[in-house]
This record gives C-alpha cells, structure tokens and sequence, in this order.
C-alpha cells in the first residue's frame, strides 16, 4: 500500500485552487472588457506606433530623437555609432555645457525665489454691471435733490454726460475692488503653488526643454496625500486633497497622429507608472470601477508595463535601476518590479462607448456624467485610465471649458508639429564634428608621441630572440654587411595644430548655433572686435539675450501663462471665498517682466529725487509720496508694511480731506466733462461726496 505524502497533497491543493482562482479572474476581465476599452487601447497603440516608428525629422522617429538628446546629455555615443569608434570613445561635453548654461539662465530670470514669473492683473475695462449702472443713476437723483436742481431743467445731454461720468467713477470703484481681489488670487494662487509642488515641477520642465523635443506639465490635478494635522489638542495624519502640478517625462506622452498642441488633437495619452497601493488607494473613489482594479491586481501581481524597447538604457542614462522584462513586440509585457503603466487617456469618445461602460459596470449614466444628457450618436471630452484592456476610471472631462490638464512648450517651436526642438537636436551636427575632430586629434596624438619601428628579422643576429624590446641604449646584433639598414625608425607628422584649430572652430559655431555664448555663462569672452570693450561686450550679451529670451517667451505662453490660468479657473469656479474672484487675466511676465522691474526700480529712485522739492514745499499730497516710496521698498524685496503700516487711500473726489476741504484736487481726481457751449453744468459742492458713498455703498 502506498501513502500520498501530506506535503505534496498540501501543494497540489494549493495549486489546483490558485489555478481556480486564476481562471474565474480571466473569465471575469474578458467580462470586464469592453468598447471603450478597446478603443482607448486602439488610440494608445496608433499614437505609440506614430511617436516610436513613424520617421519624423534627420531620419528618427520622435521617440528616438528623444533617446539622442538623452545620450547628449548623458555624453554618451549612439549605439551604432560607439561600434565604429575603434576604442577613441572621447566625447567632449560640448552639448551638455549648453544645456546645463542655458538652464542656469532661464532659471535665474524665472524661478528666483524673489519674484514670481507670472501675475494676476485686472482687465484693464471693468465690465460695468447693470447693478452699478443702476447706483450710478440713483446717485445722479441723490446729487440732483441734495443741490436743489431740478431735472427737468437740464437738458438730456448734460444728464446723459454726468450718468456717463458717475458711471465712469463706478467703474474706477470697480477697478480698484478688482486689484485688490487679484492681489488676494495671486497670492492664493501662489500658495497652492508652493503647497502643490511647482518649484520642482517648475525646475525639472526648465531642463526637460533644454534637453528634449519639449517640456511637459501636468496641472492642476487633485492627488489625495496624508498630510499631518493639529486639531488643538493632539497631531493626526489625515487623508487631503491638493491641488498638485507634476513634471511629465516627454517619453511618456504620447499625442495623436494629427495634434499640433495639447488641445487640438483627437486625444491625448500618457503612460502613467503607478504602484500597486496606489491603485488600490482608487477602490472605493467615484468614478472608479472596483472590479477592474480588484482584477487587475490579482491579474498580474508584478506590475504590468505597457513596453519600451529602450527601457533599460533610457534608465542607466538617467541613473535608474532597469524596470524588468519587456515584451519583444514593445507593445505589453508583465513587469516584476511592482510598478503599473496606466494609460490616462484624455480626447474625444463616442456617447454610446461611455453608455455602454455605465451597463457595463451596473451603474446609472447619471451617476457617472451628472446631470449631463449623453447623445449615442456625439463626441465627448473624456478622461479614461486603463490597464491591459480593463478600463479603471472613466468620466467626462472634469475642467468645465474641456482644456485637457497638459502643457507642452519647446526650447524652438517648430510650426505646425507638436513637437519642437532642443537644445539636443540644434546642436547635433556641431557636437558630431566636436567629437569627430577630437577622436582624431586623440589618434593623431599617440601616433605622434613615438616613431614606427621597421625590423628586417633576416638581417638581425641568431642571438636576437626580442627584436620588439625597444629602449634607450639597447644593442641590436645583425649579419649580411652590404645588405641595407636592419631597423628603420619613421616618425608621424603631428597636426594636433590643425586638429586644434577646426575642433575650436566648430566649438565657437555653437555659440552662435545656440544662442548661448561661452561669456554669458562665465567663460572666455573673444578679446577682438565688439568684445574687446566692455560697451560691445554688453552689447553682444544684449544680442544673445534674444535667443534666450524666445525660449523664456515659449515657457511664458505655452507654459506659464495656462497654468495659472487653469488655478485661476479652478479657483473662480470652486473657491467660496468671494473677495477673491473678479474679472482678470493671467500675464506671464518672462524675461521681458523681470527687466521691466529692474528699470522700473531705477526709474523710481529717480521719480523720488525728482519730486523731492516739490514734498518739500506741500505741493505734492502726504498719501502719494507714502505710496511711492511703498511701491520701491516692494521692489528691494522688504514687506512695505513693515515699515510703513497698512497703505493709505488716495482721496477721493469729492469727499472730505483729513483738513475738513473738499478733495477735488487730490491725486486721482477726475475732471469734470465738458459742457455745451455758453451752457454750464449746475455747481457741485461737498455733498459730492454722499455720491461717492452711495456708489461704494453699492454691491456693483
């Protein structure tokens, strides 16, 4: 009789139920399959397939454009290049310098800690609402009962010119709500900023456009952290949400075939690495199907990449560990190292795919879009994340205005690609010629440094068994006299010189390839022609700021400026604090703002030395010079209030100075519009002010 043994049985068990397991997963994701997620799958694949293998410019698909710039970066050769060296691998940091300096520079006018590169700023026409312009006509018939004049004895145009010009003072008052509300946004703005990450976001976009095709961010997006907490009494980690901006590595977007920008295109995907507890941290959110990430998980416990066929080089280059086994197709494999490869797809899908993942999944369209009726037969922005084929999340676009949260700027903008170029690609051929001349003034070199031995062996002695062994002093025994010289010695001209001369040729033609010259960073300014006096030298540092300062115009428009504007938006939209919203308009201010404040700086010591006698004689009133000498503690960096405590208004006209007068000649008076001819308008005293005040009373 023959026993089983326990552990075996045990095993077997144990396999028979995982292989159970794994089958009713399988049957439930083929379950979970549906129209929508073949077609963001079928969208994934073709805009993959156009960004990896389509040619796009000097004979590379974007994707490996992106692998030569890293190289560059990284002073690496091409792979089929490094092959034909000969072991000179010498590679002169050529590109790699221009990148790190170009960097330096931007970051120096951009992301300084002392100024921000952006500002909210009121429209400069307020809108006028039909509230105000009511108030504006109830203080017309509060002047007109306070004066004694009666209406009907003006005539309708001095009627319609004084309404014009109280409206006009309303619209000031509506001016000056706005500034301070835009005062109160930016800085709101600002905070989010810092709390959400933007100076790394920010720093790594800065290198990624020097470098690559372009520069992308993702913002804003909402990101659930656990974050401490005082509650008075004891300190608690609880789950928040925060408004965050994130860097988005280029090799990890992928737009369609026909987009010229993150916005015009069919849609638009980005492979997303996620780890295992971050996915299961989505069970349980709205909008997220339970089963697809239970099943995903249990489906492939390893991780699951979406494939890169230069994954493991790309991360040596960037210094990181490789990210296991890839597929020999490029298209999908099963990772090992924990890490899943969501694709975050945002473009346009069929009504009747969305209505069919809600049956799909059990739940009720108006759950999912709202109260938002979905046509069968139209096109809505949405967002979907899949893995594999199961769709993880899907929901109409959450932005109100249907803007997809990404923004991609370039280094050089190419018109009509959504990709431009880097400091990478225009710099290619110039570092090629860099390191051809430096591959051959190295071989030069050690051919140069010693002569060529020529040995006749039937001329040398029977005794010399070294003829190789070559050193000073050293005998060498040879036979046959008559027959000629048994070692001839030839030496190997050196054209190091030459070599030399079109190596430093080729390094200065990237100076003006560039834009960036060696004495903008520091380095070593030519001491003929313009820059052999410091007033050419500043001018041709003047010169080389334009190539810089389009760069730095790029990040402002395609960057900057949509960033800010998507927090202004999210803010209008979902902030309740009232005193922060009004009718405003984001300004990247770039190289151009940051100059700007400099002159302006220097413009207001001026300003001050000018009007100094002019203080000092009571001409100018107390509140305008406190005001301007505010305004240039700000510009040094010092918090005006500090000093100086809260700003003081400017008078109004009409109402009441500290001295008791009538202010109808204080700064920021308006003149009165004029009258017909031989017709004057009825005289307007102090109560002028009880106007003012019925207009400020006024919720405009």
């Amino acid at each position: 009789m023959i026993f089983a043994d326990p552990a075996n049985a045990a095993s077997d068990l144990l396999l028979r139920r995982e292989q159970a397991a794994h089958g009713y997963q399988v049957e439930q994701s083929v379950g979970l399959r549906s129209r929508l997620g073949a077609f963001v799958r079928e969208a994934f694949t073709r805009a993959k397939r156009h960004k990896e293998a389509v040619v796009w410019r000097n004979g590379a698909s974007v994707h490996e454009t992106m692998m030569r710039c890293l190289r560059m970066r990284h002073n690496e050769y091409d792979p089929e290049l490094a092959r034909a060296l000969d072991g000179i691998d010498v590679y002169m940091p050529l590109a790699s310098m221009k990148m790190r300096a170009a960097q330096a520079w931007i970051r120096d006018t951009l992301a300084n800690a002392e100024d921000k590169p952006w500002t909210v700023e009121p429209t400069p026409i307020p809108e006028l609402s039909d509230a105000g312009k009511l108030a504006a006509r109830q203080a017309f018939l509060v002047e007109l009962q306070r004066s004694g004049v009666e209406l009907q004895s003006l005539a309708p145009y001095q009627v319609q010119a004084r309404i014009k010009q109280l409206e006009d003072v309303a619209a000031d008052i509506v001016l000056d709500t706005a500034r301070e509300a835009c005062a109160r946004m930016e800085k709101h703005i600002a905070d989010q900023l810092e709390e959400g990450g933007w100076r790394e976001a920010f720093d790594a976009a800065i290198e990624d456009l020097t470098v690559f095709p372009a520069a992308v961010l993702k913002a804003p997006i909402v990101r659930r952290v656990q974050a401490p907490q005082w509650d008075g009494e004891r300190l608690r980690i609880v789950a928040r949400t925060k408004v965050r901006v994130e860097r988005v590595s280029p090799f990890d977007l992928y737009p369609a075939p026909d987009a010229t920008h993150p916005q015009d295109g069919s849609y638009l995907c980005e492979r997303m690495p996620m780890t295992g507890k971050a996915l299961s941290d989505c069970i349980g959110l709205p909008n997220y199907s339970e089963r697809a990430i239970r099943t995903a998980l249990t489906l492939h416990p390893g991780g699951y990449t979406c494939g890169d066929p230069v994954a493991n080089e790309r991360a040596q280059l960037e210094g990181l560990a490789t990210t296991g086994a890839w597929g020999a197709s490029g298209t999908s494999s099963t990772g090992h190292d924990g890490t899943y490869d969501v694709v975050d797809f945002w473009g346009r899908v069929p009504g009747a795919v969305l209505l069919e993942w809600c049956q799909l999944e059990g739940l009720l369209p108006s759950a999912v879009f709202g109260e938002r009726t979905i046509d069968p037969d139209a096109y809505y922005e949405a967002n979907v994340w899949l893995l594999g084929d199961l769709v993880l999340r899907s929901l109409l676009n959450p932005i109100p205005t249907g803007q997809r949260p990404y923004q991609v700027a370039s280094f050089s903008r190419l018109p009509g690609s959504f990709w431009g170029e880097g400091l990478g690609q225009i710099l290619r051929d110039v570092q090629r010629q860099v390191n051809s001349a430096a591959r051959r003034l190295v071989q030069n070199m050690a051919y140069a440094s010693g002569p060529i031995a020529e040995i006749n062996l039937d001329l040398l002695d029977e005794s010399e068994d070294t003829p190789n062994l070559v050193r000073p002093y050293r005998v060498f025994y040879t036979q046959g006299a008559g027959k000629g010289r048994a070692i001839n010695m030839e030496k190997i001209p050196s054209v190091a010189a030459e070599l030399n001369a079109v190596l430093q040729a080729y390094w200065r033609l990237a100076d003006e390839v560039s834009g960036v010259p060696a004495y903008a960073y520091g380095g070593t300014a030519p001491a003929t022609g313009a820059a052999a006096t410091m007033g050419g030298l500043s001018l041709l540092y003047n010169s080389a700021l334009r190539g810089i300062k389009q760069a730095i115009g790029n990040l402002d428009k395609q960057l900057i400026e949509p960033t800010i504007r998507a927090y202004y938006l999210l803010n209008m939209l979902l902030n309740p604090d009232a005193s922060l919203k009004a009718d405003a308009t984001v300004v990247a201010r770039g190289a151009k703002g940051i100059m700007a404040r400099e002159m302006r700086q220097a413009r207001t010591v001026e300003t001050l030395q000018a009007i100094t006698p002019f203080a000092q004689g009571g001409l100018l009133p107390r509140e305008g010079i406190v005001n301007l000498l505010r305004d240039w503690v700000g510009l040094q960096g010092f918090n005006p209030d500090l000093i100086f405590g809260k700003a003081l208004p400017m008078n109004t006209p009409g109402m009441p100075t500290p001295e008791g007068e009538v202010g109808q000649g204080a700064v920021g008076a308006r003149p009165m519009p004029m009258s017909a001819p031989a017709t004057a308008m009825p005289a307007l005293d102090g109560r002028q002010g009880s106007v003012v005040d019925a207009l400020r009373g006024d919720a405009l």
